[in-house]
């Protein structure tokens, strides 16, 4: 994600010194919208390698994405959110699920609105925090976190 900040950092500064701000705003509300939404399927995946595989991060791998991922998801709260259509963050949440790289997981903290509106106290965690949050994490054969509303709906429903 840190590259995802330093071309995000580059665009700005180019297009304000060439005087492009204005010419170049739409594109850089989509392009940090895409980078959010990317980053948000990211984080989720990481947590789920830690939390289910023998990934073992190096500290310092947390703390780039988390911090990296939050300065991401800052931007474009104080630069564009009030703007964005719903429609946008629809249209980009499907193009990153299914014309990306991103590997997907299904979120357990809420959806990518949930994750903008209200910041995740994941994002707040240091390394051994997070470490201890990821082994209470548990994932069914289809990749859901067993302690979703979804899947605890799922289970309710099935158990009558």
């Amino acid at each position: 994600m840190a590259s995802s900040v330093s071309i995000f950092e580059f665009f700005e500064k180019f297009n304000k010194k060439y005087d492009f701000e204005n010419e170049e705003d739409e594109m850089m509300k989509h392009e940090l919208l895409n980078m959010n939404i990317y980053a948000f399927y990211n984080f989720l995946d990481f947590l789920k390698e830690v939390a289910s595989t023998d990934y073992d991060p190096k500290e310092e791998d947390w703390y780039a994405l988390r911090d990296n991922i939050s300065i991401l998801r800052e931007k474009l709260l104080n630069l564009y959110w009030d703007e964005i259509v719903y429609s946008d963050v629809e249209d980009t949440l499907y193009n990153v699920h299914h014309n990306s790289d991103v590997r997907f997981t299904e979120s357990w903290i809420g959806t990518f609105f949930d994750y903008m509106r209200d910041r995740t106290n994941i994002l707040d965690m240091d390394y051994d925090e997070m470490r201890a949050y990821c082994k209470e994490l548990k994932f069914d054969q289809a990749g859901h976190e067993m302690h979703s509303s979804q899947v605890i709906a799922w289970k309710k429903r099935h158990s009558k």
